[in-house]
């Protein structure tokens, strides 16, 4: 038996680490819903520029997993009723899934960065308390800065702290920006 019916398979589980990003404007929670946690989409958004862009910017962050476009009507919240284009993540079949490989928070993020690229003005980031944390957006509550949302908000491709190569830990042991 499954625990929630949001979470109805392995599949879900393994995306979820990126599309659960705390903060995300509700056109990402809306499709999370309905594709069972394994996408992102909207009324107002092209997904399949949102892919290209992703491909063009960097590729080397879809790695272990496929990517598809959607189309999905959401039955309740901001987008009921109105056809929405999406991204669906595959993590299902080892023809392309590869768990070593696979980063959701980075192919999430990577959405959100392409999004941001090819939609200057849309509204990304939720504003609201989270976690009885009053003073910052729950995204920046969540990632545990506001790294990720300068980020992605940073129109200077040339400001790339978490696009530089991987390296696991820092110095002091804990994960560091560049192994996210």
């Amino acid at each position: 038996m499954n625990l929630s019916p949001n979470a109805p398979n392995l599949w879900m589980a393994r995306a979820y680490a990126g599309t659960g990003h705390g903060g995300r404007r509700d056109v990402f929670r809306r499709a999370r819903h309905n594709a069972a946690a394994r996408g992102f989409g909207a009324a107002d958004i092209n997904a399949r520029d949102v892919l290209n862009e992703m491909e063009r910017f960097a590729p080397q962050w879809l790695a272990g997993c496929k990517l598809r476009e959607i189309w999905f009507e959401p039955t309740f919240h901001k987008w009921e009723g109105e056809l929405c284009h999406g991204v669906q993540i595959h993590c299902e079949d080892p023809a392309y899934y590869n768990h070593g490989a696979f980063k959701p928070w980075r192919v999430q993020t990577l959405a959100f960065k392409a999004i941001r690229r090819l939609y200057p003005d849309y509204e990304l980031w939720r504003e609201f308390s989270y976690e009885y944390v009053f003073d910052k957006l729950a995204l920046d509550v969540i990632n545990g800065s506001s790294l990720l949302r300068e980020w992605v908000d940073d129109a200077d491709p040339s400001q790339a702290i978490l696009m530089r190569s991987p390296s696991r830990t820092s110095r002091r042991g804990s994960p560091s920006a560049q192994s996210i």
